[in-house]
């Protein structure tokens, strides 16, 4: 069960604190830049000591959600009762920024339940597991889980409670949740019976899918065992649904008597007739005892990722460091089967890092929690345990590489960032359940953080006015290879890569244009002229990140950041450039360098005049063009 993990990790991370503590005396600083920057920070309007916000988090579309299985009060914050748990739901308002919309507590709320220890949303739907719900004295820790709904006023209301037709005590039914259209799967690791509720094997595991019905009620559709199920295999630890595929964890699972806990995965496909049956287990094709491979697990479309975060060794089942941890990615071939393409590590792995404790995949993006961690991105900056977040990306090769990690812009001591992640097309979200909200207090309050990078989803633009069809748009439109392009009145274009606003395109006072690939905001474009504003050179680059010619790789560092910062790019060919600086409303702030020599370039700018907000540094050559999102924060203003 994660909770116990979580709670032995502190012998692990003392003993690391011993041998590094060297690294205390000098802690360079870091100037690692980002493509992928942090948005928010996720702090809980009430939160409190010990809550753990962060413990569990989702992220779909413009919705967040944290749990907080420790916290005490009610959604006004009253009615004390330990750790019964609550969750929070943010939403992403038009500005782009998350805010807290609801505080959500079951409706029954107990002592100990630990309601928010698993969260997942999509669409209007959020589903909350408790896994340690007593459902009545005699079944003490049974388990339950919650489903809320959205409704027409914008307010999440609790629709339903969901229980097993064949609970049982301490079955922990809730332990963790996924979602996916009308189906929903919950993990129970520590039932005990088969699917007839026969064959006793303690901590067995069993995982519950539930159909919602025509009348929007979400009913029990069947039980999944693994076929060869044994005592404590704790299958269901995690689970992960999507279309008309589940894969399931066993972390715990003995694939021989030689690799105690080595651990499995197991897939399931729901057939025409509407059945699920078990297709394929997976398992590691380096597995060891105690790898602990499936603690974790994630899907999408004929993809599967499956953690190991107490697997030793490299890629190349070499270069062995204790609990180092690894991830396994599994892709589904034209004959249904599934079959292990990549081991992917951290590039700057070490002992104890719990690599994998928590995975997430959207798309060719994999996202995978190392809460132990202790380095920021440049190897440096040692926080015993810090904890960071690595992401992979495949490229049209079908090769997956170290795309980033991040960590969190006020890392401390066992903040465990990492111990829970979520990703969509673009954004991501980290839980650090041990992070303070008081700095000067060790108050384990929790914060997750959203983290936002390059457009990886599919390539829809969106042409958005402020306020709507003010304007004359006689624009080109360049096409190279189709993709959906919609205005704001939903007219289709096609077009791809490349959207230019050629000479005489017009626009009335106080027009505001915003490109989007799906939500990721490209560039926020804006009009002071009334005729014939010419923008000739506000083009939108939409290159994918797979794009045949080299890439500029502009980035920042530190960012966010206080207006002091080091930027870097790469100029690949002979041609003429220019970087300026703009405001998020299209103000030009600077034109910063220009040039025509190829090369990479890495210098120190300085502008602490700006007022805190976003800004953009676009890079443009001859041929290419490309931006980076900059946020500055408390600068020293200068009037």
């Amino acid at each position: 069960m994660k909770l116990r993990i979580i709670q032995s990790i502190f012998t692990l991370t003392t003993i690391k604190f011993l041998i590094f503590f060297i690294f205390l005396i000098y802690t360079p600083t870091s100037i690692f830049s980002q493509n992928i920057i942090e948005l928010e920070k996720l702090v809980a309007s009430d939160g409190a000591e010990e809550d753990e916000a962060g413990t569990s988090v989702s992220i779909s579309g413009n919705y967040a959600v944290v749990g907080a299985w420790k916290e005490d009060h009610d959604e006004v914050g009253n009615d004390s009762i330990h750790n019964a748990g609550a969750a929070y739901i943010y939403e992403r308002n038009l500005l782009g920024d998350w805010v807290e919309m609801a505080k959500i507590v079951a409706s029954d709320r107990e002592e100990g339940d630990q309601f928010g220890k698993a969260v997942a949303v999509e669409g209007n739907i959020i589903v909350v597991g408790a896994n340690l719900e007593n459902i009545d004295l005699a079944l003490e820790n049974a388990g339950a889980t919650y489903i809320f709904e959205k409704d027409n006023l914008g307010a999440w209301i609790e629709t339903q409670k969901l229980i097993t037709s064949d609970r049982a005590e301490d079955d922990q039914f809730g332990n963790n949740v996924s979602l996916s259209g009308d189906y929903l799967i919950i993990g129970a690791p520590f039932e005990d019976q088969d699917t007839m509720n026969m064959n006793t094997k303690p901590d067995a595991g069993a995982a519950y899918v539930f159909k919602k019905g025509i009348n929007g009620l979400w009913v029990e559709q069947i039980k999944l065992v693994a076929q060869d199920r044994e005592v404590a295999d704790l299958f269901g630890i995690d689970v992960s649904i999507f279309d008309s595929t589940i894969v399931v964890g066993a972390y715990k699972e003995d694939i021989d008597m030689s690799n105690l806990d080595a651990g499995a995965a197991y897939i399931f496909s729901r057939d025409i007739n509407d059945k699920w049956t078990e297709t394929q287990k997976l398992i590691s094709s380096d597995r060891a005892a105690t790898d602990f491979f499936g603690f974790s697990v994630g899907i999408t479309q004929c993809k599967v990722v499956v953690g190991a975060y107490f697997e030793d060794e490299d890629e190349i089942n070499n270069n062995t460091l204790a609990e180092s941890g690894s991830a396994y990615i599994f892709e589904k071939d034209d004959l249904g089967t599934w079959n292990e393409v990549k081991k992917v590590v951290a590039i700057d792995r070490d002992a104890g890092d719990y690599f994998g404790y928590d995975v997430s995949i959207a798309g060719n993006i994999v996202f995978v929690g190392a809460p132990l961690e202790d380095n920021d991105p440049m190897g440096s900056g040692f926080k015993n345990s810090s904890g960071s977040g690595y992401v992979f990306e495949r490229d049209s090769q079908g090769n997956w590489m170290e795309l980033e990690k991040v960590v969190a812009s006020n890392r401390g001591f066992f903040h465990f960032f990492g111990t829970s992640v979520s990703n969509s097309s673009d954004h991501f979200l980290v839980g650090a359940p041990f992070a303070d909200i008081d700095p000067l207090e060790d108050d384990d309050a929790g914060m997750s953080y959203v983290f936002q990078g390059e457009c990886f989803g599919n390539m829809v633009l969106y042409y958005d006015s402020v306020p709507p069809r003010t304007f004359i748009a006689d624009t080109s439109i360049v096409t190279f290879e189709e993709v959906n392009v919609l205005d704001a009145n939903l007219t289709v274009f096609q077009a791809s890569q490349y959207i230019i606003l050629n000479d005489g395109f017009t626009a009335k006072i106080g027009s505001n244009f915003l490109a989007k690939i799906d939500d990721c905001v490209i560039l926020p474009l804006q009009s002071d002229q009334v005729n014939n504003a010419t923008n000739k050179d506000m083009l939108i680059d939409l290159s994918p990140n797979n794009q045949p010619f080299p890439k500029l790789n502009l980035k920042v560092s530190p960012n966010p950041n206080d207006g002091e910062m080091k930027i870097h790019f790469d100029i690949p060919d002979q041609e003429n450039f220019q970087l300026h600086l703009f405001h998020s409303s299209g103000q030009l702030i600077q034109n910063i360098i220009s040039g025509q020599e190829k090369g990479k370039y890495v210098f120190d700018f300085s502008k602490k005049n700006l007022m805190p907000g976003i800004y953009f540094l676009v890079l443009k050559t001859d041929s290419k063009k490309t931006f980076q999102k900059l946020i500055i924060t408390n600068t020293t203003l200068r009037f």
